[in-house]
């Protein structure tokens, strides 16, 4: 049977956890921004995301809370986000 080789590339993971938390944090903004608008801001402290800012609905919002407990890492999200009334 024939089984195949195994190669890991240690260069590709970033070493220091700051840098895991930096990664993760520009990538979670941005995908939080996709769903919610510019108006979000995503602060992340310990094991905990916060989401401030503007959404432009209440399920947009609902959307970025669950996006943020999906990450690795995070526990506990802080869903501060406002959604403005209709005009």
């Amino acid at each position: 049977m024939y089984y195949p080789r195994l190669e890991i590339d240690f260069a590709t993971v970033p070493r220091a956890q700051s840098d895991v938390v930096l990664a993760a944090t520009d990538r979670l903004q941005q995908r939080i921004q996709q769903t919610v608008g510019d108006g979000a801001r995503l602060t992340i402290q310990g094991r905990t995301a916060r989401l401030e800012g503007t959404a432009t609905s209440a399920r947009a919002a609902e959307l970025a809370a669950i996006l943020a407990s999906f990450e690795p890492g995070i526990d506990r999200v802080d869903n501060q986000l406002r959604v403005p009334p209709p005009r």
